[in-house]
């Protein structure tokens, strides 16, 4: 199926990026928190189809606006979805949480060994 076909692509494109920014990211990260291991990094990724089913990034944001100006509905979604991603048990403690290769609508595409 095309679509499939496209979201792999993507996918594929997406790890990669996450691959070749995560050491400039963390180096950041390391700068202003004083353990970076229980923070997350929200990213976003504008994406071009072209004629050929080929995805091409357009613009990569480290955290993007959440503001509901054009999106509202959407980014409501994304804060709701982000955070049920993210969210860590109370009753398990955070040096064994690991995140879930899918919650809700996402899915973990880069981890950081630890």
């Amino acid at each position: 199926d095309k679509a499939d076909l496209v979201w792999s692509r993507i996918e594929v494109m997406l790890r990669t990026s996450l691959e070749l920014t995560h050491g400039t990211i963390q180096r950041k990260v390391d700068r202003v928190l004083p353990d970076p291991g229980l923070c997350f990094e929200l990213i976003g990724v504008d994406v071009m189809i072209d004629d050929q089913l080929q995805p091409w990034i357009i613009e990569y944001n480290r955290s993007p606006s959440l503001a509901p100006q054009y999106t509202g509905e959407l980014k409501y979604k994304l804060i709701e979805d982000l955070a049920n991603a993210v969210r860590v048990d109370r009753e398990q403690p955070s040096e064994t949480y690991r995140p879930a290769e899918k919650r809700g609508s996402f899915s973990l595409l880069y981890t950081v060994a630890t």
